[in-house]
């Protein structure tokens, strides 16, 4: 694959051309934390091209990309893949229509719902004994299009935050069966074409549309996505404008250049994915025989987990082997966050994220032995400790909700408005207790990975709330809470019926 927007940049630093346009640093400002950065960061000057209107360079090399993925049409996506999810849902439905989303996709769907007014219907992934999303199973899909048979599209994540990748083969075939598009949330996917260790992309797999986040696993800057168009089921003029339309008009060229080198950078390291593929099959297998942790496997999740990247490392705190080693895990009373903040005190790494049950260590091509070694040495002296019961645990202070309610039997959320209808009402904070049975006026959501706990429009029913309590109990980071309270819908306001 050519680089022609990183050659000419190559090529731009050998010109005397004086920069009277913007950035306005002028592509002076070098220093220590940029580097030559700067000397890289032009705007869209004779000969760059344009990124919302392509005929040069980054039309080329968007050309180049899209025949390496194999797909329809590809666009470059500056602003991540939260934008290129916007994008889908434009390019797809039409203002009031109907749609099947899973219910763990990204806060930046549950938006585009939002803004084009759509009515979602939710399919439920599975939950594994450590309360982890599963995948989604293909007769899930069948049983909501059989019954609501307005839905114009489905719009799933695969893989998820934990890596369970679903059936998006047998899932697209349906989805033909009842003629709605399939747009797939690979985010955490981009890595999965350059090597056969790792799941076949939804981009093979049949589904209309993908959006990779090529900066999660690749050699990629931060907001650096892909947008593809697989099949010719949905418009390429709306999709066109549609990811204009959520892109920013002043694209970074820095990011550009970086994002086509990471895709060419990845295709040629073969000796690097190598390597990684190695490093993983050896402490996966090491990691195997911890007492008081454990490493998440495919086989964790049963038939709701179609296949799995082996590059996400998730380690379980309350270990299944045993009851006797399990007692002791409930004694220490540890969650997956106080043992990723215990590896950031006292090892300095860095987890991607933690949940109460688990954490993630999240790995790429680029990472060396001596990374893994040093995980490896932390977590060995972690899991002696948890069964030695030598790892001090703070217990925090509870939050708000206290009373202990029934629990509803089934998942379902009960819809009273729209997610656009409800954000658009009077809305008032109450405490967790007093929004029992009522209407949710406000998001609220664990970040990362930002699925929602409850969406607007939504009855707030005891389940959500003692998930809420318990999150926030455990110091989760739960973003839609204000003092512990959470936002409802007025119902003494006039609008409220309307």
């Amino acid at each position: 694959m050519n680089s022609p927007i990183f050659n000419k940049l190559l090529q731009f630093q050998q010109e005397d051309r004086y920069p009277f346009h913007m950035p306005g640093h002028k592509r002076r400002m070098e220093n220590a934390l940029s580097g030559h950065m700067f000397e890289w960061d032009i705007t869209e000057i004779d000969g760059f091209d344009e990124l919302h209107d392509p005929s040069g360079i980054i039309k080329e090399s968007m050309e180049e990309t899209r025949a390496f993925y194999q797909t329809k049409q590809t666009w470059y996506l500056v602003n991540g893949s939260s934008c290129g999810n916007l994008a889908a849902i434009g390019g797809v439905f039409q203002r009031g229509e109907e749609i099947l989303i899973g219910r763990n996709c990204h806060k930046s769907v549950y938006h585009g719902v939002e803004l084009f007014g759509l009515k979602p219907y939710y399919v439920y992934p599975d939950y594994n004994p450590m309360g982890i999303y599963g995948g989604i199973r293909p007769q899930q899909i069948e049983e909501k299009l059989k019954k609501h048979r307005k839905i114009k599209g489905v719009f799933l994540t695969s893989p998820t935050y934990e890596g369970v990748v679903s059936d998006i083969a047998a899932i697209s075939v349906i989805c033909k069966k009842y003629g709605v598009v399939l747009i797939v949330d690979e985010a955490h996917g981009a890595h999965f074409p350059y090597s056969d260790y790792f799941p076949e992309s939804a981009v093979t797999r049949g589904a209309d549309l993908v959006i990779q986040s090529l900066h999660k696993t690749m050699a990629v800057p931060n907001q650096g996505a892909l947008l593809h168009l697989c099949t010719e089921a949905v418009s390429r003029e709306r999709l066109n404008r549609y990811q204009s339309m959520f892109q920013t008009t002043s694209p970074s060229y820095v990011l550009l250049a970086s994002m086509e080198y990471g895709i060419v950078h990845g295709q040629e390291q073969k000796n690097l994915w190598e390597r990684y593929e190695a490093l993983l099959t050896k402490y996966r297998e090491k990691w195997k025989k911890l007492s008081m942790l454990s490493l998440i496997s495919e086989k964790d999740f049963g038939e709701a987990c179609f296949d799995y990247d082996k590059g996400k490392l998730v380690f379980a705190v309350r270990c299944q082997r045993g009851k006797k080693e399990q007692e002791k895990t409930e004694k220490t009373k540890i969650t997956g966050k106080k043992i990723a903040d215990f590896l950031l005190k006292n090892y300095h790494l860095q987890m991607e994220m933690s949940e109460k049950n688990y954490f993630i260590a999240m790995t790429s091509y680029m990472d060396e032995e001596e990374s893994f070694i040093r995980l490896d040495r932390a977590l060995e002296e972690i899991d002696r400790m948890l069964g030695k019961e030598m790892l001090k645990v703070t217990v925090p202070k509870k939050a708000a909700l206290k009373e202990k309610v029934a629990l509803p039997d089934t998942e379902e959320y009960k819809r009273v408005f729209l997610p656009g209808e409800a954000l658009e009402k009077q809305r008032i904070w109450v405490s967790q207790k007093e929004a029992l049975g009522k209407i949710a006026g406000d998001y609220v959501y664990l970040y990362p990975p930002g699925s929602p706990i409850l969406v607007p429009g939504e009855k707030i029913n005891a389940k959500v709330l003692e998930k809420i309590q318990e999150y926030l109990y455990n110091n989760m980071e739960v973003k839609g809470i204000l003092n512990n309270c959470l936002c409802i819908i007025d119902e003494c306001n006039k609008d409220y019926n309307s």
